[in-house]
C-alpha cells in the first residue's frame, strides 16, 4: 500500500496512457483519474484490450496487479443511448473465483452519460464513476474460493467505504 500522503498526489502530468479513441474530452480524464488511484493506491494498471464488446461506444481494458499479474477485464459504457437502460452500475459478467481454478472476473461499469463533443461532466456525474469505480474495485480485488461470496457478494458489503475513499480521491484531485 502506498502511503497516503504519497498517495493523493495530483496527477496533472501523470497519465496511464491511452483510453480507447475517446474523444480527449472532460469524461476521459475522470476516467483516467479513476485508473490514475487505482494505479497509486493498489498498484493496478488498465491497459486498452482488444476484446468483444456490445456496443461501439463500450471501452475495455485489461487490469493488472502491482505484480504485473493479471486481475481481470474492466468494461466501460459510459454513454447514454436509446437501447440503453438509465442509471449508473456495477455488474460482472464473470466473478472471481478459486473453486474452479483460478478465476478472474470481468467487471462493467455502466452509465448514461450525455455524448458529446466534447463530453462534458458535471461534478455529480464525476462522483457517480467515482462511486460505480469503487464497486468496479470491489469486484476486481476480490479474492475468495467460493463465487457466491465474490465480489459484492458479501454479508457486510464494504463497497461503501471503497466508494468513499474514491469520492474523497476525487474531490482532492478536482481541488484548486
Amino acid at each position: 500500500m502506498v502511503p497516503v500522503a504519497k498517495a493523493f498526489d495530483r496527477p496533472e502530468k501523470a497519465r496511464l496512457g491511452a483510453v480507447g479513441p475517446l474523444v480527449s474530452t472532460l469524461t476521459t480524464r475522470v476516467i483516467e483519474a479513476a485508473f490514475f488511484g487505482a494505479q497509486k493506491l493498489f498498484g493496478m494498471t488498465f491497459k486498452p484490450v482488444d476484446v468483444p464488446v456490445w456496443h461501439p461506444d463500450v471501452r475495455s481494458w485489461e487490469v493488472r496487479g502491482a505484480d504485473g499479474g493479471h486481475v481481470g477485464i474492466f468494461y466501460g459504457d459510459y454513454f447514454a443511448r436509446p437501447s440503453k437502460q438509465g442509471g449508473a452500475w456495477m455488474g460482472t459478467l464473470r466473478d472471481q473465483e478459486k473453486l474452479a481454478g483460478n478465476i478472474r472476473p470481468i467487471v462493467l461499469n455502466v452509465m448514461n452519460f450525455n455524448k458529446g463533443d466534447p463530453t462534458l461532466l458535471s461534478f455529480e456525474d464525476a462522483r457517480t464513476l467515482f462511486h460505480e469505480m469503487g464497486h468496479g474495485l470491489h469486484g476486481l480485488l476480490s479474492n475468495v474460493t467460493y463465487p457466491t461470496v465474490s465480489c459484492t457478494s458479501v454479508l457486510t458489503d464494504c463497497s461503501p467505504r471503497i466508494t468513499s475513499a474514491w469520492l474523497t480521491w476525487l474531490t482532492l484531485w478536482l481541488r484548486p
